[in-house]
This record gives structure tokens, sequence and C-alpha cells, in this order.
């Protein structure tokens, strides 16, 4: 309900007027301020009461930079000169700005280096999801509670961060913090089973660094046989592990896992791939390693077409070890097999058993989606509509443009919406997602919706204004101000962090997205520009024509 209430309030605060809007040239305050810039040198060289000194006599100047940037950048300076105590009370003077979420995060970092286990808790908090903060706060927190002894409540925190649709490397640091914390509640089975989830599923070699140092030290160091799983799950190092001569003295079955993948990935031949897969069940010893051999045997037997042999296999494979990292996706597996045979309802108990069975799998905002695509496969819109409601209070924070799965998510609820006549309701929403044309999927779907619904057509035709050179800057808006405000402060990648992680969350306009591509591609070349392709929506004006052609390559 809280997080509810929370989107509730952001979505209400990213409703900005023309007039709460300014026109901002994209430099750096050190190149707009000498004073700022100076104060920046003298930090870089050590000289921090000259530093401090500089930047309170733009305090009480005012004007560029503005007061509250320049009371967050005291903190800033204040926590590198060891003076915690100064840097909180700056932190509090600026905590009534656009860098409110990031105040509050620092505030609690410097509560916890001097032991204010309450006080830290309490910062950690208030941090809303739209920060880039949120998962680093919600981490934090639970490690403050686990210190005060309140292990329990440290796994409610937990739980509800894994109800987020979390990437691969923070759903492995969510993991961790899980573990740790189910071993304070003297749950050990749950936390060796975080523990290896967090292992075997680390995308990269720092986050299974980082997971092995954590396993270890709660007494449940990965196997060598969880370290060949891992290589498989991720498909590494196929070729090396073929010519492995010890594997099958760590267990029988792996020799056979390693060819069935083999077979799968590299070969593509799926018939080979489930026979050897087939044999690695049969053979294998360790748990861990028959749960992985028959769920990947479900998802070649799936890939396959054969959907009936499929579910039976993620069946064993959950039945092989039920409290294990492949339990939940294989009743993930089952789930899409049952949908694909046409039982809608009991891919929905499937899936029900992720949510009510596997809190901490990190599969449930998926899990959720799935549950409204069956619903809606059953032609139960009514149902469908109330778990995509489910889907975007987790998802969607604003009533900006939208990316990733909140869109995917808000284009459905516009089908389900009109499907149940409430077509003023469903238009406004896939109109939301066109703002997105034409460079997303889902938005080129809600603009045809729309030209079938209304006779809507998005503008291609739209005659520009005669070329020439924009005005200087651009247009931002409070959504915006407050990752622009960090970046222009010299902290470019907290800056361009907010911005992205606040248009995660649909609280970017067209304006604010903007100023993130701007920022993107400002003094990269014609490449490395191109990753701000992304963040780009809707049709070039003469103001962003210049943003296009960074961020898509030129046939020349």
């Amino acid at each position: 309900m809280r997080h509810l209430f929370g989107a509730v309030l952001l979505a209400l605060a990213n409703v900005a007027s023309a007039q709460d809007c300014q026109r901002v040239v994209l430099e750096p305050y050190t190149a707009t301020s000498p004073v700022f810039a100076a104060a920046m040198a003298a930090q870089r060289a050590g000289r921090h009461a000259e530093a401090m000194g500089a930047m309170e006599t733009l305090l009480d100047a005012g004007g560029d930079p503005p007061p509250q940037a320049v009371l967050y950048a005291l903190g800033r300076l204040n926590e590198a000169a060891g003076r915690p105590l100064d840097a909180i009370a700056r932190y509090d003077q600026a905590s009534r700005s656009e860098l409110a979420d990031e105040v509050l995060f620092r505030k609690g970092m410097v509560l916890l280096s001097i032991g204010d286990i309450q006080g830290a808790r309490a910062a950690f908090a208030g941090i809303s999801v739209a920060s880039p903060d949120w998962l680093e706060a919600r981490l934090a927190l639970a490690d403050a509670l686990v210190r005060e002894g309140r292990a329990v409540a440290a796994r409610t925190v937990l739980r509800d961060l894994f109800r987020d649709d979390l990437g691969p490397a923070d759903l492995t640091r969510a993991r961790v913090a899980a573990a740790f914390a189910a071993a304070a509640a003297q749950d050990m089975a749950a936390a060796r089973s975080l523990a290896q989830a967090a292992f075997l599923f680390a995308p990269d070699q720092a986050s299974a660094a980082a997971a092995t140092k954590a396993a270890t030290s709660l007494g449940f160091a990965p196997t060598e046989v969880d370290r060949v799983v891992r290589l498989l799950f991720l498909c590494s190092d196929l070729a090396s592990l073929r010519k492995d001569k010890r594997l099958s003295a760590l267990d029988p079955g792996l020799p056979f896992a390693v060819q069935g993948r083999w077979q799968e990935v590299v070969r593509k031949d799926l018939l080979a791939a489930s026979r050897y897969l087939e044999d690695a069940a049969l053979k294998a010893q360790d748990p861990t390693l028959t749960a992985f051999a028959l769920y990947s045997l479900g998802v070649v037997l799936a890939a396959s077409g054969q959907d009936e042999a499929a579910t039976q296999r993620f069946d064993q494979a959950v039945k092989a070890q039920p409290e294990g990292p492949f339990a939940p996706l294989a009743i993930m597996g089952h789930a899409r097999g049952l949908m694909r045979s046409g039982n809608p309802d009991g891919a929905t108990d499937s899936l029900a058993r992720i949510l009510t069975s596997y809190p901490e799998s990190g599969l449930e905002a998926k899990a959720r989606w799935e549950i409204a695509l069956a619903a809606m496969m059953a032609g139960r819109h009514e149902t469908a509509l109330a778990r995509l409601d489910d889907a975007v209070a987790r998802l969607d924070a604003g009533r900006g443009l939208l990316f990733g799965l909140a869109e995917k998510v808000r284009y459905f609820r516009a089908f389900v919406l009109y499907q149940l006549g409430r077509k003023e309701e469903a238009v406004a929403e896939a109109r939301r997602v066109a703002r997105g044309y034409p460079h997303s999927y889902f938005a080129v779907l809600a603009a045809s919706r729309l030209a079938q619904w209304t006779g809507e057509l998005p503008g291609l035709g739209v005659a520009l204004p005669a070329y020439g050179p924009p005005l200087p800057g651009l247009t931002v808006c409070p959504d915006a101000m407050g990752g622009l405000t960090l970046w222009r402060l010299g902290y470019v990648t907290e800056g361009l962090d907010l911005l992205k992680a606040r248009a995660r969350m649909g609280l970017l306009s067209e304006e604010g997205i903007t100023v993130l591509a701007a920022l993107l591609t400002r003094g990269r070349p014609g490449r490395s520009a191109m990753q701000a392709r992304e963040y780009l929506r809707g049709l070039p004006t003469n103001e962003t024509t210049t943003l296009f052609e960074a961020s898509y390559s030129r046939p020349f």
C-alpha cells in the first residue's frame, strides 16, 4: 500500500505547468560560475577549508548555482573532509529540493558511518521508488535492521524489493542481502538457497565473486558442480567444458549436461540436446544438477513444440529440488506450456505458486504479467485488468513517457479497457503509450490501435520551421531538474542515473527525456552517442535535430 501511495504522490508531482519550466544551458557549473570552479579545484587539491569558504560565498550571493544545489555540494564537501555532523546539517538544509532523494541517501550513509543505525534507517525509508538509490536504500535499510536485531523486518523489506523487475546484477545483490537476513533469522535453509541462487545466476565475474564471498562467509561456499552449472546456465565457455576430463569425476551427469547445452546452443540440434539432457538428469547425483538438467530439457522440448513433454520435465525439475534455485524458473516454464496448450486456468495456478511460495525468486513482476496474459487468453478481462493494475503500481509512478515492462503493461491495459467498453480510458492509455512513436515497438502498436479506434495517426508529415541554429540550451522542467543539477555540479554519473531512473518509472516528459538524450550525446563521437538512441522519443524538431543526428549513425 505504501508503495502505491508513493506512486500516486509521484504522479501528482509529475504534472508541471509551463511556468515551472525554464531554459537552461547544458554546461557544468564550473563553466558558468568562476567561484564554483575555484571551489571544486580547491577540493580536488585537498584544500577543503578553502573549497567550503568559496561555497559559503556562493550561498550568500545566491544565483548560479542555486542555493539548494550549493547546500548539497557543501554536504558532499563536508563528507570528503571527514566532518559527518556538518555534512548532515547541510543535507538537512538541502532536503526540500529536487535533490531530496539523493540528500536522504547521502545522509543515511553518513549516519551509518557514525553508528546511528536508527537515524540511517529513517533516512533510507524516506527514499522514493523513482530514485536510482532505491535499491541501495532498500539494501542499506535491511542491513540496518539486521544490525538492530530485527532480521524478520529486514526480510520483509527485501521481499518487497523482490517484487520489482530487477536486472540480473541487482537481483544478485538482493539475493546476497536476503541470504544474510535469512541467516540472521536462523532460517538456514532459505539462506543456503538464496546464496546458491545468487552465485548460479550472477551475470558477470564481479557479481559471481561477490556472491561467492558472501556464500562462503555463511558456510555455503559454491561447489565445483555449482561452478560448472553456472557456466552452463550462462552458456559460457562451453568449448572448454567439452574438453574437461575432470567433469565425470565431479558428477557423472556433468559431461552429458555439457553436451546437451552444446547441442542446443552451438549446434542448434534440439533432438540431440534433449537426448543428452535426458541422460544428464538420469545420471546426475547432485540435486542442483538434476534440477538444472530437467529444467533445460523442458526448455528444449518447449522450443521443439512438445509442450506436454516439456511441462512434465518442468514438474520433475521442481520435485527434484523444491527449494532449489531452478524451481521457480521451472514453474514459469510449466505455466507457459499450459498457456500454449490452451489451459490458462492451469497456467494461473502455476504462476500463483511463484507469488506465494517463492517470494524471493525475483520473478514476481514477470509472474504478475503472465497471470494477466492468461486472463486475457481466457477472456476474463476484469481479472486481467486487476492483475495489470497490480503490475502498473510497481512499474509506473508518473504520467510521462514509458519504457520497458511498464510500456508493455500499459499497452495491454489499453486493450483490456477497450474490450470492457471503457473506450475513453482505453484511448487515453493508448495515447500515452503512443507518445514513444516511432521509436518503440509497443508505441507503434498503440498508434495502430488508435488508428483503428479513433482514426488518429501520428503526425509524420509535420512541417518543421526553417532549419537554423537552435536557441541556447534546452527547456528543462521540474521532472529533469534534479538530474541536471547533479550533472552540472560535477556528479555526472549520478545525474544521468537519476534521469534514467525517473524515465524507467514514467516520470520524464518529452522535454525531460530530451535533456537526458542531450547529456548522453554531449561531447561524444557519433558511434558513442548512439547509446542515447533508446531515450529518443517523438519526431525531431528544430531543437532536437542534432540529437537525432548524433544518436543515429549516418548512412555515408
